[in-house]
């Protein structure tokens, strides 16, 4: 039901669900973690950390858990943090899909793009068409430089019935990121001007390289 809620922009109320289903179920982790994630989606990675952080006390090998942290450690900017836990899961689960995309986007963000890259071809041999994976891999690309590379994985996937609208955009920017302004303002329409457009080209641009 908290799920429900949450995928039909109902936040406040989802919340106030995965907090009851924590409450509870304390010693579930999985409830933990749903509350935990809940929370950090909502913007409070502190009280987030702090439930992922009581649950562990109870279940320290928890691999739903350390996965959460590692979320978590995410979307606080903490990549080497992230990239610690999503290795932990790796060890015991190596072809974990959430784990070795969480791993190629820490890698990402601390400029092992290569590294990155490696994480979500292997991603790609257990799900070929994960389109969170292929997007990641696309937006690697293009992060180093490799744009070309990046619209020829996007083009087949960007307009196939149930693509998600980032794959659409990230086409988009592969093009701009070619010098072919002209092609990602049609992908896109009037969505995004052409100097919000490049200014995200230029922002991809500034993350450092492996």
């Amino acid at each position: 039901m908290a799920q429900f809620a949450e995928a039909s922009g109902q936040s406040d109320m989802a919340l106030a669900m995965f907090a009851q289903a924590a409450e509870a179920r304390p010693n579930d982790p999985e409830a933990q973690a749903g509350y935990a994630r809940a929370l950090a989606r909502s913007g409070n990675l502190v009280m987030a950390e702090q439930v992922v952080a009581g649950a562990m006390q109870r279940s320290p090998r928890d691999i739903t858990l350390i996965r959460t942290r590692a979320s978590i450690h995410l979307m606080g900017g903490n990549a080497e943090q992230a990239l610690a836990d999503y290795e932990a899961v790796l060890a015991s689960r190596p072809s974990d899909l959430a784990a070795l995309n969480g791993r190629g986007v820490a890698l990402d963000l601390l400029g092992r793009h290569r590294e990155a890259q490696s994480a979500y071809l292997t991603a790609r041999s257990v799900a070929p068409t994960d389109m969170r994976t292929i997007n990641n891999l696309a937006m690697s690309y293009i992060i180093e430089g490799r744009a070309s590379e990046a619209v020829a994985l996007l083009e087949g996937i960007a307009r196939a019935p149930g693509a998600p609208p980032r794959a659409l955009v990230n086409l988009a920017i592969a093009n701009a990121a070619l010098g072919d302004p002209s092609a990602a303002q049609r992908l896109l329409g009037s969505s995004i001007s052409p100097e919000e457009l490049n200014a995200l080209v230029r922002d991809l641009r500034t993350v450092p390289p492996g």
